[in-house]
């Protein structure tokens, strides 16, 4: 893929030069905000009606990797953005907030 620059402040458009980054599709997506038909609230979370658990999850890769099923939507959340800064470091979005690069 080609590579995308995107700008690394969420608020408002700052396409200036020295606020942009190298980035992927891949990567812009993991730093893409909630779906507007998100029902949990959370990204990666949503309700198991089976197993009466919050099932957690994260696409990586084009691939989903399950995270396990959770009786609380804090927890399963949790591990979505654990999962989240593991795989996509500084391109992930936490609770709305590019999280700071290690």
């Amino acid at each position: 893929l080609a590579n995308q620059g995107t700008a690394m402040q969420t608020m408002g458009l700052n396409n200036q030069r020295d606020n942009l980054r190298v980035s992927t599709r891949s990567n812009n997506l993991a730093n893409a905000r909630l779906r507007i038909d998100n029902k949990s609230s959370k990204k990666g979370v949503n309700w198991d009606e089976k197993n009466q658990k919050w099932r957690s999850g994260i696409t990586v890769n084009g691939k989903w990797k399950f995270l396990g099923r959770f009786a609380s939507l804090e927890a399963a959340s949790k591990a979505h953005d654990e999962a989240a800064v593991k795989f996509f470091g500084e391109f992930h979005r936490d609770s709305g907030k590019v999280a700071a690069s290690a």
